[in-house]
């Protein structure tokens, strides 16, 4: 069952929040912000802008929030980021993950850098829904969590993927001059290029 068959769309809207305490994505902004991304911001206030920004914010921001976590290798901490950046896109983009796929084979996916033939980056809908239920799985995988190369080996298709989708999202939503204007912005911020 291919994962566009067992998805939900996701809203791309903007979103009003009441940044409270338990807000979900304050762990996935502390990790990305540490890399070179406020100029893509237009203040301090990311996660704010995360949720009522352009959609490809958000999409940004988990792709270098995955990277930073490979690259930290803080075990203690990384199946907490994993759900709270989970959270945040449930929250985000309304979205709900994959019916009927089992987070083995989600796993495998990111293990040999397969995806299904859907799981593209001009798909955002089914990226969103597919890294949802990506991190739902490595979240809950203690084996991967804990190690190193499993887990950076498993995180940097995931991140490559969510990275594209942001990409490609921005450059819809932006006039060709302001893309050209905030290309080289991006692939600064991006701690990987």
């Amino acid at each position: 069952m291919s994962p566009s068959d067992t998805m939900h769309w996701v809203d791309l809207s903007k979103k009003r929040v009441w940044l409270g305490l338990s807000l979900p994505g304050k762990k996935m902004i502390r990790l990305s912000v540490t890399a070179n991304v406020r100029p893509l911001f237009r203040g301090e206030r990311f996660l704010n802008e995360c949720y009522q920004g352009p959609p490809w914010k958000g999409l940004l921001c988990t792709a270098i929030c995955l990277h930073q976590l490979a690259q930290e290798g803080n075990v203690s901490l990384r199946a907490a980021v994993l759900a709270d950046t989970r959270n945040f896109l449930k929250l985000r983009y309304r979205a709900l993950g994959l019916e009927h796929v089992s987070p083995a084979e989600l796993l495998d996916d990111l293990r040999t850098n397969s995806f299904p033939p859907n799981v593209e980056p001009s798909q955002p809908d089914i990226v969103i829904n597919y890294t949802v239920a990506a991190l739902d799985a490595l979240s809950e995988n203690a084996q991967v969590v804990t190690n190193n190369d499993l887990f950076s080996a498993a995180v940097q298709p995931l991140r490559d993927l969510t990275e594209g989708s942001a990409r490609l999202l921005a450059k819809q939503q932006l006039s060709e001059e302001d893309w050209k204007q905030l290309t080289p912005l991006w692939d600064s911020a991006l701690p990987w290029r």
